[in-house]
This record gives structure tokens, C-alpha cells and sequence, in this order.
């Protein structure tokens, strides 16, 4: 009780009655907007449960209700497990954070000297993703057992490099197989049993797995934009590893995110090394530490992390000025965290809300170079500049993103204004969505052979 009143004295001098009235709308008029079934909410205020509420159902075919306790893939935000396991190896000497890769790892990348361990971390070793490959989905189709995560480094090695290692930051999933292979070989064990016998169990963390160690009848059903079911792929641990393979309930990963936050997993300077940015020799300093975005929420300070994929999606938040731990969890796949998560924020810590947007006419220079295609060393991104907007195509985002320019020189989406925004630094494009930053290159310009 405490912990809730005092989270109410954050929300602008509203009453209790009146704040959960306006966290309830918040929900269940953006789930109606965006077609989300069912969606959990944990929020704790140091270490008491402030809220935890369940709205929708849990499977639209049944009607049954969404659980707070309800199980379900986490995808992405696994990354910051698989982080946090590599730096208690490390704080045993058991990796070396600027070893390079190809000492754990010498079948794939022995030939790379110069490619070490904290790149794969901070997703600046220019390794293409393999997620948009035929051969990964055939991987997840394939009979259980028949592949291991060895077998997407096959698939990746032979490729180009998008760049030198430690040269720029690319999200690519391809760096957390690789850190998964890693925990393997040093732990002498696999890594899911390395997951939880070295981290997951020794934090007394229930509710939180790989989703193939678990019965799949007590995974909530994950469902499309359609409201069609979604069932995970039946072998789909080979694709996941370290990179999405978990599955986890509100109360389990609120626990992780704050045992995190507070310090109660790594060492403190491990734990600094994994909240810190760290140069790139070319571009901007990308704001990412060791699976955690660095980016602010609404103004405030904040370690984070989205996960999405089809059926699911998943956010996760630490407010360290706050005190403040946000899990979210929905039953929808493609899930556009931020939309739901940053105006929560401003409604738990009373942040201002942001000016209305505004639309104002593009300068020729920004004509003349936001109109191209571009990648960010996940996606292609084509940008088409109109005089008085900004359109983005990125197949996989779904429909063209109309973005507009405000008096400040920032490209704003005013369907997702918490979601997607772009500007231009210095000549370079940073585009913002959800919780991660891109730096926009022209397409294929940067491929790099070993």
C-alpha cells in the first residue's frame, strides 16, 4: 500500500480513483485501437508491487481472460539476460570482454581478429542478422533437436560484414547467437541450462524460462493483427538463443528488472560498463550499453528494452531517478511498445505532456538528403521527401510512416508520435523508433569484406 500511494503522488495530484481511471483508459483505448486481446501491467515502486492489472482476454477464440500471471514469449528483451550472463562469466574470469570472438569461438571467426567480445554486446561488430533468411525459417520448421545455435553462425559467416567492428552500431540478432554459443563453451554446458543454473536460478527468478523448457499449454495464445491465433514455431530454440528465446509472466520479469536495476546482478562496475555508451569510430555514439537501451523516457532518465514477434510482444523499463520498474506485457504480435509506454510514464512521474505537433516545410538541404534508400544495418528503409513531410517505408513496419517536420528540425509520426522520430545530425539521419536509435546509411554503401 505504500508503494502505491506513494506512486500516486507522482501522478500530478490526481486521486487514487482518478489515476487508475486514467492508467485503465490509456490501456483499453489503445488496445482497442491497435487490436490487442489482452494486456498485463506490473509496475513496482522499490521493491513493492505499486499496480498489477490484466485487461482483455487471454485467447480471443475462448474468451477467457488475461492473467496477471500469464506466461508468454518475451523475445528481445532475453537479450539483456544473455548480456547480464556474459558479465558473470566475466566477473569470474571466465570471459574476457575484449577477447576476440574468435578465441571462444574459432570455427566462425578466427579469421577476425579485431572482432571482440564487447562488440557482439553492444551490437557494433557489423554481423548481418540472419532473421529474414529462408534457411533460419526452415531452421524453425525443421523436427526439434535437429539444429543448435551453431547452425545459424553457419548461416551467417559466409556473408559480408556491414562494417568493421567497433566502426558503427546495427542491431542485429546474429550477435546474441553468438554470445549464447560463447556462454556454451565456457560454461561447458548448454546454454539454456547455463542460463538458468548460473543466472535465472541463483536470483530465485520463477516465471521466467526458455519457452521450449516449459509446457506450451500454459504460453497465453499469441495472436496477429487479424485476431488470428499465432503458435510458436516448433523448433525454435536453434533461432532464439540468447537472442529471444524466453518466456517470462509480468511478475517474473518485473522481479528481473528490478534486481537489475538495483544492482543485485552483476558487480557495480560491470553493471556501469553495461548502462554506459561507448564511442563508434564513424557516426554518433549510439545510445545502447549491453542489451539495454540508453535512450530517455519522456525526459527521464531510463535502462529499457522491447521485445516483439509474431504473437507477442513485451517492454520492460528501470527509472532509476524514480525508482520505478514498468513491465508490459501484450498478447498481439508486432507490439509498438512506446505507444503504450512513454505516455504511461508521463502518467506515473507527472512529466509534461509534449507540445502539440506541428507541420512546417522541409529546407532543400533536408529535401536533398532525406530522399534515397537507406539501411540501418537491419532494415531497408526508403525515405521520399515531400515539401511539407516525410515518408518511411520499411516493409516489415507495415504501412508508409507520414512523419512531419516540427520548428525544432525533428521528424515526428503523428499517428505514433512516442514511437517514431528521425532527425538529422550533422548530416547523419538518426531515426528513433520505439526504444532504439538507427543511424541511416545509404543502402549497401558500407558492406565490408574480411
Amino acid at each position: 500500500m505504500k508503494a502505491l500511494l506513494a506512486l500516486l503522488c507522482l501522478l500530478a495530484a490526481a486521486t487514487p480513483a482518478a489515476a487508475q481511471d486514467r492508467i485503465d483508459r490509456l490501456f483499453t483505448e489503445y488496445m482497442a485501437r491497435e487490436r490487442i486481446p489482452g494486456a498485463v501491467l506490473v509496475v513496482w515502486r522499490d521493491d513493492e508491487v505499486a499496480l498489477r492489472r490484466a485487461w482483455g482476454v487471454a485467447d480471443r477464440e475462448t474468451g477467457s481472460a488475461m492473467s496477471a500471471g500469464a506466461l508468454q514469449p518475451i523475445y528481445s528483451v532475453s537479450k539483456q539476460f544473455t548480456a547480464a550472463l556474459i558479465l558473470r562469466l566475466a566477473a569470474q574470469g571466465r570471459v574476457e570482454l575484449d577477447a576476440p570472438v574468435g578465441r571462444y569461438l574459432p570455427e566462425w571467426f578466427a579469421d577476425e581478429p579485431a572482432l571482440r567480445v564487447r562488440h557482439l554486446l553492444r551490437h557494433t561488430s557489423g554481423l548481418p542478422d540472419f532473421v529474414a533468411m529462408p534457411a533460419a525459417r526452415a531452421i524453425e520448421q525443421a523436427a526439434p533437436g535437429l539444429h543448435s545455435p551453431g547452425a545459424i553462425l553457419d548461416l551467417v559467416d559466409p556473408l559480408p560484414r556491414r562494417f568493421p567492428p567497433g566502426a558503427r552500431h546495427a542491431y542485429s540478432n546474429s550477435n546474441y547467437t553468438a554470445l549464447a554459443l560463447i556462454a556454451e563453451r565456457v560454461s561447458g554446458r548448454p546454454f539454456d541450462r547455463a542460463q538458468r543454473e548460473l543466472l535465472l536460478q541463483p536470483l530465485g527468478l520463477d516465471g521466467i524460462d526458455e519457452c521450449e523448457a516449459l509446457d506450451r499449454s500454459r504460453i497465453v495464445v499469441g495472436h496477429d493483427s487479424e485476431a488470428n491465433a499465432v503458435a510458436l514455431p516448433v523448433n525454435r530454440a536453434p533461432t532464439h538463443a540468447g537472442n529471444g528465446g524466453l518466456c517470462a509472466s509480468a511478475d517474473g520479469l518485473a522481479r528481473w528488472t528490478r534486481a537489475l536495476g538495483e544492482g543485485r546482478v552483476i558487480p557495480p562496475l560491470l553493471l556501469a560498463e553495461m548502462r554506459a555508451d561507448e564511442p563508434v569510430s564513424s557516426g554518433p555514439t549510439p545510445p545502447y550499453g549491453f542489451g539495454i537501451s540508453l535512450l530517455p523516457l519522456a525526459g527521464r532518465p531510463a535502462y529499457s528494452h522491447a521485445g516483439a514477434g509474431d504473437g507477442w510482444g513485451a517492454w520492460t523499463s528501470y527509472l532509476p531517478e524514480e525508482r520505478l520498474t514498468i513491465v508490459i506485457l501484450v498478447n498481439r504480435g508486432w507490439f509498438w511498445a512506446t505507444d503504450l509506454g512513454v505516455p504511461l510514464v508521463r502518467l506515473l512521474t507527472g512529466a509534461p505532456q509534449p507540445p502539440a505537433l506541428r507541420r512546417t516545410r522541409l529546407r532543400a538541404r533536408e529535401r536533398a538528403l532525406l530522399n534515397g534508400e537507406f539501411e540501418d544495418g537491419l532494415f531497408d528503409i526508403s525515405l521520399r521527401a515531400q515539401a511539407d513531410r516525410l515518408i518511411l517505408t520499411n516493409p516489415p513496419f507495415g504501412e508508409p510512416i507520414e512523419l512531419w517536420r516540427q520548428p525544432d528540425g525533428r521528424f515526428v509520426a503523428p499517428a505514433r508520435p512516442d514511437t517514431f522520430s528521425l532527425r538529422l545530425v550533422n548530416g547523419s539521419i538518426e531515426f528513433d523508433w520505439m526504444e532504439h536509435r538507427s543511424y541511416l546509411v545509404p543502402r549497401r554503401s558500407d558492406v565490408h569484406s574480411r
